[in-house]
């Protein structure tokens, strides 16, 4: 839209601005709605209500350090695998895993790597059917890691909150509090020098 002589851009879907804003990122979403922390403000907002978390564990013929040049080609192998873009794709955690046959361990070293996808909760269904082990083995092959299995599979949707939630306002509200405390503070200093005279 034009506004006298200057170009405004409207806001994604679920998201507004103060009232005179001209720069699409001052766009926020509106309450109950949310963009993950590396989306742009021109990115749609979605429904909190409407977000499922799938995570799983892989385990992987590898060590924790050869894991580690190879992270990021995991999380596209995974999002590929998935149908799913690489921004939703998340590791939670790696850990060294300790498989056995019998009673022999088997030679391999492997790792645990638990996984975290969220998604759309009506994409869920597709999502785990995509979710066995001979699809995800078939683009974890492609760089160079090779699947024991995926177990621990599990979903769950993410419900939706009103207001900020509690850590951030705690996190203001010591935030506000420290910084009158150390204002004060340095009145009173200034005080004491003379500096009010």
């Amino acid at each position: 839209e034009r506004n006298g002589s200057v170009v405004c851009d409207e806001c994604a879907a679920n998201s507004l601005s103060d009232a005179g804003s001209t720069n699409i990122s001052k766009c926020i979403c509106g309450r109950g709605y949310s963009r993950q922390e590396d989306e742009a403000p021109s990115e749609e907002c979605r429904s909190r209500s409407g977000l499922t978390v799938v995570t799983f564990t892989a385990s992987l013929q590898t060590t924790m350090e050869a894991f580690e040049d190879l992270r990021a080609q995991y999380l596209t192998g995974v999002a590929a695998a998935l149908l799913v873009l690489p921004k939703a794709v998340e590791i939670i955690s790696i850990s060294q895993a300790g498989s056995a046959v019998g009673n022999r361990r088997l030679l391999q070293e492997s790792i645990g790597v638990v996984t975290k996808v969220q998604i759309p909760t009506e994409t869920v269904g597709p999502v785990l059917q995509k979710l066995t082990k001979e699809n995800l083995e078939l683009k974890l092959l492609e760089i160079g890691l090779a699947l024991f299995d995926v177990t621990n599979i599990q979903s769950s949707v993410i419900t939706s909150s009103e207001g900020p939630p509690l850590a951030l306002v705690l996190g203001l509200a010591i935030g506000l509090t420290v910084l009158v405390l150390c204002i004060i503070g340095c009145c009173v200093e200034a005080w004491r020098r003379g500096a009010f005279e």
